[in-house]
């Protein structure tokens, strides 16, 4: 079977700007943690995982000749060395540009800031608040991001994202749906305790 690697490439370029946009939402999110939102972090950090694992599997398609899947084994390593070699294997193997995208992703020493940095530089569209990364959460593709962002929605009482709850309310997913609902129910409570 011949692989389109054009369309590869486009699509491991998407992934790729998605984990960017990926830690743009997760530096923001991180002045929620102090408000006990940090189930939203973490339903967060898994997804962004799942979307690194989805990076290997397009890499393994476009070099078939070589173990991506070593060296992603190898990445989730807490042995440095292994770790090392991981990254010392994708600097050899990648083309620069990719390398360049990629590398700073998966090198341990590249702090979540520096990371939602260089999202900024990449990324046409910046997240300057929490209430910007929920609207991404509430607007993901993925049905568990749209309700991790329907429930920060009501836990934090966010009123000027209502309308991303009502569309949410008839969401294709029954959990998405739920967690809209109960948003919902958490925002008319905190008004009508507000005075």
């Amino acid at each position: 079977m011949k692989c389109d690697v054009q369309l590869l490439e486009t699509v491991l370029a998407a992934e790729t700007l998605g984990h960017y946009r990926s830690y743009q939402i997760l530096e923001k999110l991180g002045t929620m943690a102090a408000r006990n939102e940090e189930q939203v972090a973490q339903a967060l950090s898994e997804s962004m995982n799942q979307e690194i694992e989805r990076i290997f599997r397009l890499l393994e398609l476009l070099y078939p000749r070589h173990d991506f899947s070593s060296a992603y084994i190898g990445l989730q390593s807490k042995s440095m060395t292994v770790h090392d070699n991981a990254l010392e294997f994708l600097d050899t193997v990648l083309k620069t540009q990719l390398r360049e995208l990629l590398v700073p992703l998966l090198d341990g020493e590249v702090s979540l800031a520096d990371r939602a940095k260089l999202a900024d530089r990449l990324l046409p569209v910046r997240i300057e608040n929490s209430e910007q990364a929920v609207a991404a959460l509430v607007t993901s593709e993925d049905p568990w991001l749209r309700s991790c962002g329907a429930y920060a929605i009501g836990n934090l009482g966010l009123k000027s994202l209502v309308h991303e709850l009502n569309r949410c309310a008839a969401d294709p997913d029954a959990l998405v749906r739920e967690t809209a609902r109960q948003a919902k129910l958490r925002l008319q409570d905190s008004q009508a305790a507000s005075p």
